[in-house]
C-alpha cells in the first residue's frame, strides 16, 4: 500500500502530497486522535536496501525527537508503513525560506531577525549533541506570522553511512551549503560543519546570490573545499564592511577560524546591520563575477568522494607552454585558495619530527639563514617593489587606486597579516594572486615578505602558487622547492594532507611532487613515498631535488649504498641549487 490520498497510516489519513526531495516525500495527514494535521516524511524506498538503515533510522529518530525548542519542528513519532520508514512531525502551516526569496528579497532587518531564532535553535540542538548536516533556505519553515523554522534535523545522519547507491550519493548533502570537512566524506563532524552552512545562507540572503555554483554538484563541492571565497563586496558593491567581516569569519574554510557557536555568529550579524543602519541590500547591483572558472568540468562521483581522493585533473592537454600554463591557472585553486593551506592544513607547520629510521642520518636544518629555511627565508632575487611599513588604511587607498595592480593587493594582504586580520588578509593575497598570473616572481616576493614578518604557512602558500604559475623558471624554482622543502621536512598530518593536494593538483611539476615524497618520509608513509618518487623521477630523471630526497627514502629504508648514490647524484648535477648541494653533502658527510 503506497502512501496516496486518502490512504491510512497508522492513526493517521494522508492529505495531499506536501513535497518531495533527493531523500524523502512529504505530506500533510490528519491525525484523528489529537484533532490535528502532522507532516508525514516518508524516506525514500531505495533505503530499504540497506539491511542497517531501519536499526540506524530509528536510534537517530529517537535522539531529534528530544529536542525541544520554540524554532525547531517538532518530530512527534516514528515508525514504518509497507517497509517504508517514515517520520511524523509539527506541520507548519507557511513557507520556506527558498520559497520566500523566490518571490522577494529580504531586507538585512528582516534577515537579522529570522537568522537570531534560527541560530539560537541551532545552538540549542548542539549543546544537545545533535548536528543538522543540511542548513539550507528549504530547511527553514517561516509560517504566516514570520516566525522561521528549523526543520530536517539529523535526516542526513540518518541517511548517512548507508550500504544503498542512492544513500552514497546523498551524503554530500546539498553541494551550495556544505561545509568543506563535510564535503571531504570527515566523518567526525563538529557544530562547525552547520556554522558554515547557516553563514552561506546569510551569504545568500545578503549578497543576493550562492558563493559557489557550477555545471555540476562536483564541481561545487570542489570548490567549497578548494577555492576561496569569493569577496561579498565584489559580487555586490552594497554590502556593507562590517556585514562582510562577519561573513569571512563564518565561512572560513579551517573550521577553528569560524565562530564558536551559531548564536555567536547571528548576533555579530545583527550588530553589524545594527552598525551600518542599511535597510536592503540592491538586487540589481549584484554583479555575475568570478575569482576564476571552476576548475573542474566533470561529471558528479557515483558515490562521496573520500577525504584522501586527488583532486580530478584536466586530461588531454597539448604540451604547448602556452596551453599548459592556461591549465595550471585553472588549477591554482586547488591550492586551496592559499586559505586551506594557510589556515587548515598547515596549523602547527613547524612541530614535525624528521621521520628517518636510521638516527644518524636524520637531515640536520639548514643554517641559519639559508635558502628555504622556515623563519630566515631565502634572499630575495631582487629587492622587492611590494610597498611594505605601510598600514591598513594606506594599503586599502592603494588598492582603490591601483584596483588591477597585484603589488597593492599583496601590501595590502601584508599589511593585514601584520594587523592580525588573517582571514582578510587572505582575501587580499588571494587577488593578489590572480592579478599576478603572468608575473609569479611578484607572487615570490610577497612569500619573501609573509616570511619575513613571521607568515610561515602563508609564505609556503604562496611559493606554491608561484610554482604553479611557473615552473621552468629556474630561480623561482629553486626559491619555491627550497621553501617546500623544508615545510615537508618538518610535516605532520595536517601539512601532508595539503602536500598532497597540492602535488596531486598539479601531477606534472616535478618539484612539488620531491616535496610530497620528503613529507610522506617525514610520517614514514614508506610505500606512498616510494611511489611519489617513482612518479616525479619519470617526470624529471634528472632533477636533482628528486634524487636528494630519494636517497634520504633509501637511507629511512637502510639501503645506506644507495642512499649515498643519490645524494652524490643530487651534489653532480649542472642545474643544483645550492641548498641541495649543500644538504646533500652534509648528508654524505653527517
Amino acid at each position: 500500500m503506497s502512501f496516496t490520498n486518502g490512504t491510512t497510516v497508522g492513526h493517521y489519513r494522508i492529505i495531499d502530497q506536501l513535497g518531495q526531495g533527493g531523500m524523502a516525500t512529504v505530506y500533510r495527514a490528519y491525525d484523528a486522535n489529537l484533532d490535528r494535521y502532522v507532516a508525514i516524511k516518508v524516506l525514500h524506498q531505495a533505503f530499504k536496501e540497506d539491511p542497517n538503515f531501519l536499526a540506524r533510522f530509528k536510534r537517530e529518530a529517537q535522539i531529534v525527537a528530544r529536542l525541544r525548542h520554540p524554532h525547531i519542528v517538532a518530530v512527534h513519532g516514528f515508525d514504518e508503513h509497507d517497509g517504508q520508514p517514515y517520520l511524523v512531525m509539527e506541520f507548519i502551516a507557511g513557507e520556506t525560506l527558498k520559497g520566500r526569496l523566490n518571490r522577494q528579497r529580504l531586507t538585512l532587518q528582516e534577515t537579522a531577525r529570522l537568522m537570531l531564532d534560527i541560530g539560537d535553535a541551532l545552538t540549542y540542538a548542539h549543546e544537545q549533541g545533535v548536528l543538522h548536516r543540511d542548513i539550507k533556505p528549504s530547511n527553514i519553515l517561516v509560517d504566516a506570522q514570520g516566525i522561521p523554522y528549523l526543520t530536517d534535523f539529523g535526516l542526513a545522519r540518518m541517511v548517512e553511512a548507508g550500504e544503498s547507491t542512492l544513500s552514497q550519493d546523498m551524503l554530500l548533502g546539498t553541494p551550495q551549503y556544505i561545509s568543506p570537512e563535510q564535503a571531504q566524506g570527515i566523518k567526525n563532524l563538529s557544530p562547525a560543519t552547520d556554522i558554515y552552512s547557516l553563514g552561506i545562507v546569510l551569504y545568500q540572503l545578503v549578497v543576493g546570490r550562492v558563493p559557489f555554483n557550477a555545471d555540476t554538484p562536483y564541481a561545487i563541492v570542489h570548490d567549497h573545499i578548494y577555492r576561496p571565497l569569493p569577496i561579498p563586496s565584489q559580487i555586490n558593491p552594497d554590502v556593507p564592511t562590517e556585514i562582510e567581516h562577519v561573513l569571512l569569519k563564518a565561512l572560513a574554510k579551517d573550521p577553528a577560524d569560524r565562530y564558536p557557536t551559531a548564536s555567536a555568529l547571528v548576533r555579530d550579524f545583527q550588530a553589524a546591520v545594527e552598525a551600518t543602519g542599511s535597510q536592503a541590500y540592491t538586487p540589481s547591483r549584484v554583479v555575475n563575477i568570478s575569482v576564476l572558472p571552476s576548475p573542474t568540468a566533470t561529471p558528479i562521483p557515483s558515490q562521496v568522494i573520500p577525504a584522501a581522493a586527488p583532486p580530478i585533473t584536466t586530461t588531454g592537454i597539448s604540451s604547448s607552454a602556452a596551453i599548459r600554463r592556461a591549465r595550471q591557472r585553472r588549477q591554482l585553486w586547488m591550492l586551496g585558495g592559499l586559505g586551506t593551506f594557510m589556515f587548515t592544513c598547515l596549523v602547527g607547520l613547524f612541530v614535525g619530527i624528521v621521520a628517518v629510521s636510521n638516527p644518524e642520518l636524520r637531515p640536520p636544518p639548514l643554517v641559519n639563514g639559508s635558502p628555504g629555511e622556515p623563519g630566515a627565508g631565502p634572499p630575495p632575487t631582487q629587492e622587492s617593489r611590494i610597498p611594505t611599513g605601510i598600514t591598513v588604511v594606506e594599503a586599502r587607498q592603494l588598492v582603490n587606486t591601483q584596483p588591477d595592480d597585484p603589488l597593492a593587493h599583496f601590501a595590502l594582504g601584508l599589511a593585514l597579516l601584520e594587523n592580525g586580520e588573517r582571514l582578510l588578509a587572505q582575501a587580499a593575497l588571494n587577488r593578489g594572486v590572480e592579478l599576478a598570473e603572468d608575473a609569479p616572481t611578484q607572487i615570490a616576493d610577497a612569500a619573501r615578505l609573509a616570511d619575513e614578518i613571521g607568515y610561515s604557512a602563508e609564505a609556503a602558500g604562496l611559493y606554491a602558487a608561484a610554482l604553479s604559475y611557473d615552473s621552468d623558471n629556474a630561480d623561482l624554482r629553486n626559491e619555491a622547492g627550497a621553501y617546500l622543502y623544508h615545510v615537508a621536512v618538518e610535516a605532520n598530518r595536517l601539512s601532508l594532507a595539503t602536500l598532497r593536494r597540492i602535488a596531486n593538483s598539479h601531477p606534472d611539476i616535478a618539484v612539488l611532487q620531491a616535496a610530497l615524497a620528503r613529507a610522506l618520509i617525514a610520517m614514514q608513509e614508506m610505500d606512498e613515498a616510494g611511489q611519489t618518487l617513482e612518479n616525479t623521477l619519470s617526470l624529471d630523471s634528472t632533477l636533482p631535488e628528486a634524487h636528494l630526497v630519494q636517497g634520504e627514502w633509501y637511507a629511512a629504508s637502510e639501503r645506506l649504498s644507495d642512499a649515498r648514490r643519490e645524494w652524490r647524484a643530487a651534489m653532480s648535477a649542472d642545474d643544483a641549487p645550492a641548498w641541495v648541494v649543500e644538504r646533500a653533502d652534509r648528508l654524505l658527510h653527517p
